[in-house]
């Protein structure tokens, strides 16, 4: 029926979506990418890259034996075994949990460009977008603690940001407010619990909500926290949220000799373990890089390659981004950088700050082995870099067909990388032919 009135259908868009609309473009957006995931997720069928590391110590949880994987907190691990004890300890059982969490990145992504933008076209565009950047893919098919950490930052971003920036002057409701920035809480102490690198940007947390007391938005209306909501919601829940997640190590069996599990050990000892884990974790891998190296994608990293039986055809999956959010999302961050200063506005503060966060601190992280998987969270941030670029520079006659054309062009890039995106057979010329730069092989 809309699309018999155009006018009507562009009115929508362009507007901020009423509650029932959000909720199911919500739900379309969760079950759509969970199957399209799914798909074909099977393969290889053989533990994959890090999935060496993360799917025994699933296993361990499981079977309430000792766990060897110290290098990491417990939570994303859970939540891998959770996957296998639903599916079932196959291919698709290791894999469920990154699904599920790949389609709540999607969704997050959704409501940070809404609660950003106010409108439905760049709610929906940011979503897609990060559904074809390549990367959101690859990691929604792989059992890697790295999914679940950017998913759970991703909705903790959201429910902060929707806490700050009601949908309208008249669902602005304190108590509902303050329950979303708790459930903020929550969530990045949840991340953290997954991987500790999360601890950044739940320092930076801090940080943003500090700028609210020295610059005044007109995006954002006045709020009603006070300094004991802050210190609940961004203090206080997030450490009880992370040590809850120690909790099943009460049932954990220690080695022969070892005295049971106790709350000291969950408070001091785990974290001593993992912080020594992460000090031992040296040496060289040939897929290694550095962090300037990723928004360029000079060295992407191979989770999966062999030759089929045929020696002309290859099977193989690659983390790599694409290359028109990829490149062209450096382009439009830096219009964000300049434009904030320009006119002091909230999303491209928003944006740059948080892409920034996510992206330069690691030079100041002291761990010598990094991949180009660790892009992956500040990555996602290029979604929203390219919609406020687009909504700044384009007439809004031709929004929809320029978010349309850009759409379908990283579309057509992903179906082009798909091959190795997904593991597929193809030949040995056409692997050729996608590694554009020797060093992406």
């Amino acid at each position: 029926m809309l699309f018999r009135e155009p006018r009507k259908f562009l009115e929508i868009l362009y507007k901020m979506p009423e509650k029932r609309t959000i909720l199911v473009t919500s739900s379309i957006l969760f079950v759509y990418f969970t199957l399209f995931f799914l798909w074909n997720i099977d393969s290889p069928t053989t533990l994959n890259f890090d999935e060496f590391h993360y799917i025994p110590s699933a296993r361990q949880f499981l079977s309430f034996t000792e766990n060897q994987n110290y290098e990491h907190p417990p939570f994303a691990k859970e939540m891998i075994a959770l996957g296998v004890k639903i599916v079932g300890d196959i291919p698709v059982g290791w894999r469920f949990m990154s699904t599920i969490f790949g389609s709540l990145t999607i969704v997050g992504m959704y409501l940070i460009a809404l609660a950003l933008f106010r409108n439905h076209l760049s709610g929906l565009f940011v979503a897609l977008l990060t559904g074809v950047n390549n990367v959101t893919y690859v990691q929604a098919r792989i059992g890697m603690i790295d999914t679940i950490m950017a998913s759970l930052l991703v909705c903790a971003f959201a429910a902060g940001l929707w806490a700050f920036l009601p949908r309208n002057e008249s669902s602005k409701n304190p108590f509902f407010q303050k329950r979303l920035l708790d459930l903020s809480g929550v969530l990045i102490g949840l991340a953290v619990a997954s991987k500790w690198f999360a601890v950044v940007p739940f320092a930076a947390f801090w940080v943003f909500f500090g700028f609210f007391s020295f610059f005044k938005w007109k995006e954002i209306p006045q709020h009603s926290f006070g300094r004991w909501d802050f210190v609940r919601s961004l203090l206080i829940l997030p450490c009880v949220s992370y040590f809850m997640t120690f909790l099943p190590y009460l049932w954990v069996t220690p080695n022969i000799g070892q005295n049971p599990y106790n709350l000291k050990d969950i408070f001091f000892n785990f974290q001593w373990k993992i912080w020594d884990g992460q000090r031992r974790v040296i040496g060289s891998h040939p897929y290694q890089s550095s962090w300037f190296q990723w928004p360029l994608m000079n060295r992407p990293i191979w989770y999966f390659f062999e030759a089929s039986s045929n020696p002309q055809r290859v099977n193989g999956i690659v983390c790599l981004g694409n290359p028109l959010v990829f490149w062209g999302g450096l382009v439009t961050m830096n219009f964000a950088f300049w434009d904030f200063f320009r006119s002091r506005s909230f999303p491209g503060f928003w944006i740059v700050f948080t892409y920034s966060v996510l992206l330069f601190s690691w030079p100041f992280i002291p761990r010598e082995l990094a991949f180009f998987y660790y892009y992956y969270p500040a990555s996602l941030i290029l979604g929203l870099s390219w919609a406020y670029f687009l909504l700044s520079l384009t007439p809004e006659k031709k929004l929809l067909w320029v978010h349309g054309i850009v759409l379908l062009c990283a579309t057509i890039l992903f179906f082009y990388f798909f091959p190795l995106l997904s593991g597929m057979n193809i030949s040995y010329e056409k692997f050729l032919d996608l590694m554009w730069f020797r060093v992406w092989i």
